[in-house]
């Protein structure tokens, strides 16, 4: 569950698991509806000689000439990444859910899929029900801890501002 103006960062990893040197390598993300394609900045990558070309949700990341080793040569040396973040659209609705999965073509080979990653927009009202405080140790004598905490890991950004004990 994220958040409606959360920036999603999403990290691509490949390896050349062929029997020879790639020469290029391919990565294909066509990004969910909810996305703002505008907003995609890449954040890092393992090599350089990278190019993006977007056309409408289609995100092709290029590297060109990356003479990427394989993997039983060079099992560091064969594999690769790329980390670029996006924010979704403004005005999302809550309960949107957002898959991405890409595809990686090293030179002229079948391509491969990655993994499906799936966020879903969260209303105000399903936050708060997910939200759980605890004042712990109890019985206490002289200190008391405060804990807020989202029951699915950490999917919110409420903090704990003022206390009132009675």
């Amino acid at each position: 569950y994220i958040q409606p103006t959360q920036v999603l960062t999403y990290t691509i990893r490949f390896q050349n698991i062929g029997n020879h040197v790639a020469n290029s390598v391919n990565i294909t993300d066509v990004l969910p509806d909810g996305i703002d394609v505008s907003t995609l900045k890449v954040m890092a990558q393992s090599h350089e000689g990278l190019s993006v070309v977007t056309k409408g949700q289609k995100v092709s990341f290029q590297f060109d000439d990356i003479y990427l080793s394989d993997s039983v040569s060079n099992k560091e040396g064969s594999q690769g990444f790329i980390v670029f973040s996006a924010s979704p659209v403004k005005g999302i609705k809550a309960g949107t859910i957002l898959r991405n999965k890409a595809s990686i073509r090293f030179d002229n080979y079948e391509e491969m899929s990655t993994n499906e990653v799936l966020n879903t927009i969260q209303s105000k009202q399903q936050e708060l029900s997910m939200l759980e405080v605890k004042a712990y140790p109890n019985p206490a004598m002289d200190v008391i801890y405060i804990s807020l905490k989202h029951k699915m890991g950490k999917y919110s950004n409420k903090i704990i501002s003022k206390v009132e004990m009675v």
